[in-house]
């Protein structure tokens, strides 16, 4: 897959799609899972012979799409995707806006001024859809194995509501839950098990990533 970071446009080539099932409905079903702005599909035998599809797609930012959900629930007069998808015909999807290592994306350690102005404005659009996304149908999803109170900052855990640990020491349970549970509830052998902010204790199911499902 090529793209374009300043323009969010993307090229994706699949070869041999009909080998795995990927027709074109069901490659635009799965397109039309992320909402993209625009997309188009183009055809083509390579010279080897070599059956593949090209898939053009455009996806707005995620605080685009943000800006247009709340002036779509004002001229509704609406404060909220519950209230929207009550009363239009077509109701609202909703968006999940997962990132893995959260960590990693925020860290400026080591990084240039100008490279730290990215990172803050990353910082500063994951803080407005931590607080304002709930309402318009936009969830944020963050996930990291080595949280740190200097990167994570508290406007964004502050605009968390449900959370999730792992086992960890007392100092990274009170980064993410405010307490110690994590410490003090999830023994030192216990694979698997996490503990949310409300106090449950869950056991994850184990996946064996050795084994074909297909």
């Amino acid at each position: 897959m090529a793209k374009n970071e300043q323009s969010r446009k993307y090229l994706l080539t699949i070869n041999s799609p009909l080998d795995c099932g990927l027709t074109h409905e069901k490659i635009k079903t799965l397109l039309e899972a992320l909402s993209p702005a625009y997309y188009c599909m183009a055809d083509e035998t390579a010279t080897t012979g070599t059956y593949h599809t090209h898939v053009f797609l455009y996806l707005d930012s995620v605080a685009e799409k943000l800006e247009q959900r709340k002036d779509l629930l004002g001229k509704a007069e609406c404060t909220n995707i519950y209230a929207y998808n009550s009363r239009e015909a077509i109701p609202m999807d909703r968006i999940v806006f997962a990132v893995d290592e959260v960590a990693e994306i925020l860290d400026k350690t080591g990084l240039t001024k100008a490279e730290k102005e990215q990172v803050a404005r990353i910082e500063n659009r994951l803080s407005t859809i931590a607080r304002q996304g709930r309402a318009f149908g936009i969830h944020l999803f963050l996930s990291t194995q080595r949280p740190d109170a200097n990167i994570l900052s508290g406007q964004i855990r502050n605009n968390i509501g449900y959370r999730i640990c792992g086992r960890a020491d007392n100092v990274l349970s009170m980064i993410i839950l405010d307490n110690t549970d994590a410490s003090d509830k999830i023994p030192n052998d216990a694979q698997g098990r996490f503990l949310t902010g409300d106090g449950t204790v869950f056991q994850a199911y184990w996946f064996d990533d050795t084994k074909e499902v297909f």
